[in-house]
C-alpha cells in the first residue's frame, strides 16, 4: 500500500515518496514519472488526460512486451 495517495502516479500508479503535486495536491513538480513517462502537471491534470495517457503511452507498449525506456 502507497504510504501517501498524493505520492502517486495519477496514470500508473507509481509511488514516488514524495509529493508530485505538492502537499495540498495543487502544485505539480513537472518531474517525469519513471515508469509511464507522464510529466505531473502535464499529462495528469485530468481523469480524461490520464485515461488518454495511459491507453496512447505505456500501457500498449507493456501489453504488448515492449520494453519502455
Amino acid at each position: 500500500m502507497p504510504s501517501n495517495p498524493l505520492h502517486c502516479c495519477r496514470v500508473c500508479g507509481l509511488d514516488h515518496e514524495y509529493f508530485i503535486w505538492g502537499s495540498e495536491g495543487h502544485l505539480p513538480t513537472f518531474d517525469i514519472c519513471e515508469c509511464c513517462g507522464v510529466e505531473f502537471g502535464y499529462g495528469d491534470t485530468t481523469a480524461q488526460n490520464c485515461i488518454d495517457t495511459a491507453n496512447t503511452g505505456w500501457a500498449p507498449k507493456v501489453q504488448n512486451g515492449g520494453i519502455i525506456n
